[in-house]
């Protein structure tokens, strides 16, 4: 049991699960904490490059244009202006320093009782959102080959000697159906 916990503790991905387990996450020591919250910041940024959040813009108050004239070249400036004035040189800075102050404030969040995570990180997107696409992303991931080996279990139920010419498109969409009714169920 002490070497299984040792291998699933040496996994990014596993200590970034527990870390977004508001039920759990005590369990993570100072270490593992440190490496749970820089995969966090990786996952973060590369999702952000994968497909860009947008933000709402930075607003200048001091300004004498009316809101109905603002327009696409205005936004762009004053966004420009922002990052100038915060020495930010990309969107990709801004996304750092935002997931960092959201893993500060989601610490200080008090430890939540037992429920399902999505339920909890539902209640929380408003609060974190780039950690709540993390989390959508990294709670979803099998830590473990259990989830592996049940499908592929299930595959003898689906692929049979009457359907042995299957086409392996609708194998795998029937698969995803039913994994994600199993999972529904448990």
């Amino acid at each position: 049991m002490q070497r299984r916990e040792t291998t699933l503790f040496n996994c990014d991905s596993f200590k970034l699960a527990i870390f977004l387990d508001g039920f759990v996450n005590v369990l993570l020591d100072e270490n593992s904490l440190r490496e749970a919250k820089s995969h966090l910041i990786l996952l973060s940024s590369e999702l952000h490059k994968i497909d860009p959040v947008i933000r709402e813009e930075p607003s200048i108050s001091n300004n004498n244009i009316k809101h109905n004239e603002v327009d696409d070249l205005e936004i762009e400036l004053r966004t420009a202006a922002a990052n100038r004035s915060s020495g930010l040189n990309n969107s990709q800075d801004q996304v750092m320093l935002d997931i960092q102050r959201e893993i500060v404030s989601f610490m200080q969040f008090p430890r939540e009782d037992k429920s399902k995570n999505m339920d909890i990180w539902t209640k929380l997107k408003k609060m974190y959102p780039l950690m709540y696409e993390c989390a959508l992303v990294a709670l979803t991931l099998p830590t473990t080959q259990v989830t592996v080996e049940r499908l592929f279990s299930s595959l003898k139920f689906i692929l049979n000697d009457q359907r042995n010419r299957m086409n392996p498109s609708l194998l795998e969409d029937i698969m995803v159906v039913r994994s994600n009714y199993l999972f529904d169920k448990s």
